[in-house]
């Protein structure tokens, strides 16, 4: 069902470019398409930080203890900093962080939140290709029990109005800025598109859709899934039959290989000539075209389709980069307008540095359960 007009209900006629007089905005730093991050600020004096998004976790948490990462925070140093006294260890199938439940000032874009919960880690489990600083949670709180997310406090504490945020994902080749906004929507990257709203199911803290159908190489899979969307995750992750499908389908027309990932020899010519991804969403047909599902040096080009061990569906960075997307928790909804043209494709120098942020994202998936799904993840206080 179409709802340009009616999903957002604000739309402020003072602002020309946003939706909202109270709309926090920040540039998004683009790693290679393959992770997405914000700088904030934490502490006074402020301590910058740099997080990823995740739509898959409502907990936003930092490292405190000596790692691989840009940098850390150092709550002796913060003069606002405190803590609730407890520890949560929250521990997952492939590692696990031990925490203290902290508050302090938090800064986006100068705009600055008071008292922010969160969690400081300061130890981690098998957790050491985490190169970030912690990640900042973007799913949804399930209990009151639980920590307000970072878009409740933002509108707590009236730094917005609406419980709402945007992803604009800046197309491959393009100058542009990728960004985030939280109380509003970008009005310009709206107008004369076609905004299709498609129904999540956010219980668990989750934003899930479900799919209708899937097509690739004039293929047709008539299937009902529920998939995850996610920004966190670097690939698309579709049923294991469909992804050896399409990597059949290419094999037959270019020479492939296994390499950790899944590589093909293709002609810079041809990416435009090549079946895109066709996902049925909301009654409407999405498009994910190649130049978003694969990754080239040359012709070489890394296939950013796959299955996971749990057949779990993803619709990854290649989705959302297809597609300015505004995330509605109150009415449990995401609306998407398309088109979003790709440039066309040009050889990547960073294919290794791709490689490596794929098998983060990869273990970015799996670390993002949410704490109440009693086979993936359970916590407790110490």
């Amino acid at each position: 069902m179409i709802l340009l007009a009616l999903i957002l209900s604000v739309v402020s006629s003072t602002s020309p470019r946003f939706s909202s007089l109270k709309t926090l905005y920040s540039p998004l730093i683009n790693t290679y398409h393959h992770q997405y991050s914000l700088n904030l600020s934490i502490g006074t004096p402020p301590q910058t930080l740099q997080l990823i998004l995740g739509l898959q976790t409502s907990y936003t948490w930092v490292q405190s203890s000596p790692c691989p990462c840009i940098s850390k925070y150092s709550p002796s140093t913060s003069q606002t900093h405190t803590s609730s006294g407890e520890n949560l260890t929250l521990s997952y199938e492939i590692g696990s962080i031990d925490s203290k439940i902290s508050s302090d000032t938090l800064s986006i874009n100068s705009k600055t939140l008071e008292n922010f919960q969160f969690l400081t880690s300061f130890k981690q489990t098998e957790l050491g290709h985490l190169r970030s600083s912690g990640v900042l949670g973007m799913g949804i709180r399930q209990h009151p029990e639980d920590f307000p997310t970072v878009l409740d406090t933002l509108s707590q504490q009236g730094t917005i109005d609406e419980k709402v945020f945007s992803l604009y994902l800046a197309p491959k080749g393009s100058s542009e800025e990728s960004f985030v906004t939280f109380g509003g929507y970008d009005q310009e990257l709206c107008k004369g598109k076609e905004g299709v709203s498609v129904e999540a199911d956010t219980l668990g803290g989750f934003w899930k859709v479900e799919i209708g159908h899937v097509e690739y190489g004039g293929v047709y899979y008539d299937m009902n899934p529920e998939v995850l969307v996610d920004i966190g995750t670097s690939m698309l992750y579709v049923d294991k039959r469909v992804a050896k499908k399409i990597k059949k389908y290419l094999k037959s027309l270019y020479k492939c290989y296994l390499d950790k990932d899944f590589f093909c020899e293709i002609p810079l010519n041809d990416l435009e000539t090549l079946s895109p991804l066709s996902i049925g969403l909301g009654g409407h047909t999405f498009d994910i075209p190649p130049t978003n599902y694969l990754s080239c040096e040359g012709s070489t080009c890394k296939v950013n389709i796959s299955s996971l061990p749990s057949n779990t569906w993803i619709l990854g960075i290649p989705f959302l980069l297809s597609f300015y997307s505004i995330f509605n928790p109150q009415s449990s909804s995401i609306l998407l307008f398309l088109p979003i043209q790709p440039a066309p494709l040009q050889s990547s120098l960073y294919l290794p540095t791709l490689i490596f942020f794929t098998s983060l994202s990869s273990y970015l998936l799996l670390f993002f359960s949410y704490k109440r799904n009693p086979r993936l993840f359970s916590y407790h206080r110490l």
